[in-house]
């Protein structure tokens, strides 16, 4: 009885070694760590920030806050943020999509490209969004 998965782990452990060794090492898995690094953002950037305020201080914080923010939020600027919310992240959604295709080619093909594989799976990212 011929066991199969051996002789493929021969072939992966073959490719695999193909992969990590060869000229243009550091550009290639500098290129597809971009790829990555953007694929998995999605372009959400999380900033946290606290400060430390006194008890005593946090009243005179908030009294002209509430009454400066109650003048920018008006229907206009609102529908305007969420209008530009959603054009953002439609945007961010279609570059995903894309980049989920470089990546895959770039593993299969072994080399990584970045604007070639953009142009090239730009239609195919289109119709996954």
């Amino acid at each position: 009885m011929k066991l199969y998965a051996v002789d493929i782990l021969g072939q992966t452990w073959e490719e695999t070694k193909n992969w990590f060794s060869g000229a243009g090492l550091l550009k290639r898995w500098l290129k597809l760590a971009l790829i990555l690094l953007l694929l998995g953002q999605g372009f959400n950037i999380n900033f946290e920030y606290r400060q430390q305020i006194p008890a005593d201080d946090t009243g005179k914080l908030f009294e002209g806050l509430t009454q400066n923010l109650m003048g920018l939020l008006t229907l206009e600027n609102i529908m305007f943020g969420l209008i530009i919310f959603i054009i953002l992240q439609g945007v961010a959604i279609f570059i995903s999509s894309v980049l989920s295709f470089m990546y895959i080619e770039s593993l299969i093909k072994k080399e990584v490209g970045l604007i070639a594989y953009f142009k090239r799976f730009t239609h195919k990212g289109f119709s996954l969004w």
